[in-house]
C-alpha cells in the first residue's frame, strides 16, 4: 500500500507540471518567423491541452519579444493586453501578411506604359 502512496505522489507533479513543460518547448515570437505559422503552432498546442482563453493569454504574452514584445507593452493599451482575442487581432494586424499577390496584380493592372517607356 505504501508503494502505492508514493508512487501516486510521485506521478501528481508531473501531471500538473504538465502544462508547463509542454509550454516551455513553445518558441517565443519575435516577427522573424511568419506570424501565421507561429500563431498556428500556438493554436494546435493550446487546443491539445485544452487551454482557456486566460491560460492562452498568460502563454502568449511572455513569448511576445523583440519588435512583438515592444509592440506589446509599448503601444497596446492594457485593455487589450488583458484579452487574449483583442491581443491576438492586434498581433494579427501587426504581424499577419498581406496577400501582396492580390497587391501586384493590381498594381501590374493600374499601370500604364508612357510613350518613352520601353517594355
Amino acid at each position: 500500500m505504501s508503494d502505492k502512496s508514493s508512487s501516486d505522489e510521485s506521478e501528481s507533479p508531473r501531471a500538473s507540471k504538465g502544462k508547463q513543460l509542454n509550454s516551455n518547448r513553445l518558441p517565443i515570437f519575435t516577427e522573424k518567423e511568419k506570424w501565421k505559422v507561429w500563431f498556428n503552432r500556438f493554436e494546435a498546442v493550446a487546443n491539445l491541452y485544452n487551454w482557456s482563453k486566460k491560460e492562452k493569454l498568460a502563454e502568449v504574452l511572455p513569448r511576445l519579444q523583440g519588435i512583438a514584445g515592444n509592440f506589446v507593452y509599448d503601444q497596446l493599451s492594457s485593455e487589450v493586453t488583458r484579452s487574449y482575442r483583442k491581443l491576438v487581432k492586434e498581433l494579427k494586424n501587426r504581424f499577419g501578411e498581406i496577400d501582396t499577390t492580390k497587391i501586384y496584380i493590381s498594381k501590374f493592372n493600374n499601370k500604364r506604359q508612357y510613350n518613352e517607356e520601353s517594355v
